[in-house]
């Protein structure tokens, strides 16, 4: 008897400890939760109905921490290819966060299809969409891109819907 005794006190001590350590490892992946291995376009989701200024939420690899990241959006009527405000400013625990203009207006293309990609750029892609986003804002029309620039490496992509 006196041996379980002392024990249980030791036995209450560990079923302790491996209940703070259960709870601690729940809290860290709940809040901080790992980077993916590829990149990724968080929000919205594919086939979401999105508004024409849209934010949008995603995650980057580590392969990516040297590259600049960019929105793209393509009109799914359109061959053009349009660059978002960017490069996207990455956060150093793999996030980041954009926003997309989708259609003329937020009374025009509603109900409309639009394809949104995550783009890798080496320094003159990035140049290109800069130089064109620049150009576009000095004429106030933005045409597109009839391409993506060499250089440009889509690494993720949506379809979403205009509301």
């Amino acid at each position: 008897m006196s041996i379980l005794k002392m024990s249980l006190p030791n036995i209450i001590g560990g079923l302790t400890v491996v209940a703070i350590v259960s709870i601690a490892g729940w809290t860290w992946h709940t809040y901080w939760p790992q980077r993916p291995d590829s990149p990724v376009i968080s929000e919205p989701k594919d086939g979401d109905r999105v508004k024409h200024i849209q934010p949008l939420t995603g995650w980057y690899s580590e392969n990516e921490e040297k590259s600049d990241l960019w929105i793209v959006v393509q009109p799914v009527q359109s061959p053009n290819y349009h660059p978002q405000p960017g490069p996207i400013i990455k956060d150093r625990n793999g996030t980041w966060k954009a926003v997309s203009y989708l259609g003329k207006s937020a009374s025009e293309n509603i109900g409309e299809e639009f394809n949104i990609f995550l783009i890798a750029a080496s320094p003159e892609a990035s140049k290109r969409f800069s130089d064109y986003l620049a150009s576009s804002a000095d004429i106030k029309k933005w045409f597109g891109l009839g391409k993506l620039p060499k250089g440009a490496t889509s690494l993720y992509s949506i379809r979403v819907f205009r509301e």
